[in-house]
């Protein structure tokens, strides 16, 4: 039994450390920052908006609240349940999250891209956002901007995180 559980702590924390290396750990954002983020986004319903890196959903929850066809993909594991446990409490317009790398998901589709991971990572997306993002698509980067874009809007009070939005 002290194996089978020593086995799952590892696998969790195994989990944890390959998002942390490979996009970003996971670090919950504040519900005031949520907020901003959905201000600044001018969620309407029927967009489709898709998070890169979604963690435990609470963005999406959010949009999905204001009637946007909400999606998001994870790979650090103890997120992705949490995400997971929180969809069975929500009865219409559940967002859609998938336990899947950044890289193996396509944004076409998208109107909206959500992002927070790290700058090292931002750079490397930069790349597949260009290719795949369909005119007028949006992009919104929590705490990090994309360096070679110039953002439409910039949310950052004093003492706060900046929350950056781009346009395509």
């Amino acid at each position: 039994m002290e194996f089978l559980i020593f086995s799952i702590i590892f696998l969790l924390l195994l989990s944890y450390a390959y998002a942390a290396h490979s996009a970003a750990p996971w670090v919950p954002c504040r519900a005031d920052d949520v907020q901003r983020i959905i201000a600044l986004a001018r969620i309407k319903p029927k967009q489709k908006i898709f998070e890169i890196g979604c963690g435990d959903g609470r963005i999406l929850f959010a949009a999905a609240k204001r009637g946007a066809h909400a999606a998001g993909c994870e790979i650090s594991l103890i997120p992705y349940l949490i995400a997971q446990a929180r969809l069975l409490f929500v009865r219409n317009n559940k967002p859609k999250i998938s336990y899947k790398n950044l890289w193996n998901v396509s944004l076409v589709d998208a109107d909206l891209i959500i992002v927070f991971l790290t700058p090292r990572i931002m750079e490397k997306l930069r790349a597949k956002l260009e290719h795949e993002l369909k005119p007028g698509a949006r992009v919104l980067c929590y705490v990090f901007p994309m360096h070679a874009w110039h953002a439409r809007q910039i949310d950052k009070p004093e003492h706060r995180f900046g929350i950056y939005l781009y346009q395509r």
